[in-house]
């Protein structure tokens, strides 16, 4: 069911304040609905379908949905308030849901036309490893490298979420057309620099560019890129699918 777990922290909620009787700030309606799409996302990616599977990288509950409260600027009394002052107003509480439910299926449905469009393209590369960090790498960049087929338009895609609580900095996808001229680094044609926006649903990022050039041999990159300097930083995000087109 599409709302279980958000339901079952509901009634929880009902529950507690029924035995406290405390009141608090009322979020409004347009408001909840939004808080109320972020937590079904992050238990979604978190906590459900895509969990993690050990309890050094587990992202629970606490973690999940601190930062839900945190970007909505809202409190978790304030939270549970609202929640038990619309279970007593049922037709504000339907309200609520529809909004919650259109927005929800709108975005599966958008994000369903891109990966279908982007299908019917001539596929030269894909992976559809799911990639979780940090429980495969807490550092991981995910490389790509993928030999040319000539020239014509290249289009790196990948389909990602990176939570809110990750710690990149200028997250961004890196890519670039490279052949080996005998020095360490190679002759490299980069295409555009991708950012990367932390989020609480999965998005399609695509970057094109045209080879033009017979020189280069390789489509190299990072679907995971960062500007951090320090080694001690964690990367939470999941990568579902890279795949290149030309």
């Amino acid at each position: 069911m599409r709302f279980r777990n958000i339901l079952i922290l509901i009634l929880s909620v009902i529950v507690a304040f029924s035995c406290s009787g405390k009141k608090h700030y009322i979020i409004p309606q347009r408001k909840m609905a939004s808080i109320l799409v972020d937590l079904h996302l992050a238990d979604e990616i978190g906590l459900n379908r895509y969990s993690f599977r050990n309890n050094e990288t587990k992202l629970d509950s606490s973690n999940m949905y601190g930062w839900v409260f945190k970007k909505h600027d809202v409190t978790k009394a304030e939270f549970d308030s609202s929640i038990f002052y619309y279970a007593g107003k049922g037709d504000a509480l339907n309200k609520i849901y529809n909004v919650v439910s259109d927005r929800i299926s709108k975005m599966e449905a958008d994000l369903a036309k891109t990966e279908e469009e982007l299908s019917k393209k001539n596929t030269i590369y894909e992976s559809d490893t799911l990639r979780k960090l940090p429980f495969d790498g807490k550092r991981n960049k995910i490389p790509i490298d993928i030999p040319l087929t000539g020239e014509g338009i290249y289009t790196v895609n990948a389909k990602l979420v990176m939570q809110f609580i990750d710690q990149s900095i200028n997250p961004h996808m890196t890519a670039y057309f490279w052949y080996d001229d005998g020095s360490n680094q190679g002759v490299r044609d980069y295409f555009r620099e991708i950012p990367i926006k932390k989020s609480s649903k999965p998005v399609i990022y695509s970057v094109s560019k045209n080879l033009d050039n017979p020189k280069f041999t390789h489509l190299r990159g990072y679907i995971l890129d960062d500007d951090n300097t320090d080694t001690t930083y964690m990367k939470y995000a999941i990568v579902f699918k890279v795949f290149i087109t030309k």
